[in-house]
């Protein structure tokens, strides 16, 4: 898959010169020569990654870094701030601010591939955490469908016939023996009555019989 690169600077020369650098190396770019620009570049672009320079003028790069991160659209978007400036104040305002990384300049071209590719992994990790949160989210909401009772899931056959007799007994004061293999939820099932029931306002006592 294709790897769109957006650089932000406003010096031409840098920018055709990093462009050559990066699409030798297989990625795709698209450039924006001031702060303004780059906010049209990002939602005509798409970019995968941002190369942010700090000092432009108008909106500096700081700007355009808390511009991005305060719409939802871009926050996700990697951004390695580019800049001549390399105190330990000026990293952590960018840092601050919402970069991703860090180079200084005069670039080395090593250093910079090697921190886009680690951010395109960071970058990619996330994508999948967050496909499988939504797919573990989804599991939840199909094994909780049909339950009626909180912290109970299930909705097969077996399972609508538990909450049947659960309903029946949660408001009698009938002994209830509950069995089954070990990790099926029996204490689970004896809190929902005792929860649901007139003795909700007493003690719930778990004693280990073995």
């Amino acid at each position: 898959m294709s790897v769109k690169i957006l650089i932000v600077d406003d010096e031409p020369f840098n920018v055709d010169l990093l462009e050559q650098e990066l699409e030798d190396q297989g990625y795709e770019t698209c450039m924006a020569l001031n702060g303004a620009d780059a906010l049209v570049a990002l939602d005509r672009e798409k970019p995968d990654i941002v190369l942010l320079d700090w000092m432009m003028p108008g909106m500096n790069g700081i700007a355009v870094l808390k511009k991005m991160r305060g719409e939802a659209r871009w926050q996700a978007v990697p951004v390695i701030m580019v800049t001549a400036r390399s105190t330990t104040e000026d990293l952590v305002q960018g840092l601050d601010a919402g970069a991703d990384d860090y180079v200084t300049k005069p670039i080395d071209n090593a250093e910079l591939f090697a921190r886009i590719r680690a951010m395109l992994r960071i970058a990619s990790l996330e994508r999948e955490n967050s496909v499988l949160s939504e797919e573990n989210t989804s599991l939840r909401e199909q094994l909780g469908r049909g339950a009626p009772y909180e912290g109970v899931v299930g909705k097969s056959p077996r399972m609508q016939q538990v909450y049947a007799l659960v309903g029946k007994v949660i408001e009698s004061d009938t002994t209830v023996l509950i069995q089954g293999e070990t990790g099926t939820g029996k204490e689970v099932l004896a809190r929902t009555i005792h929860s649901g029931g007139s003795r909700a306002e007493k003690s719930f006592v778990t004693v280990n019989c073995g």
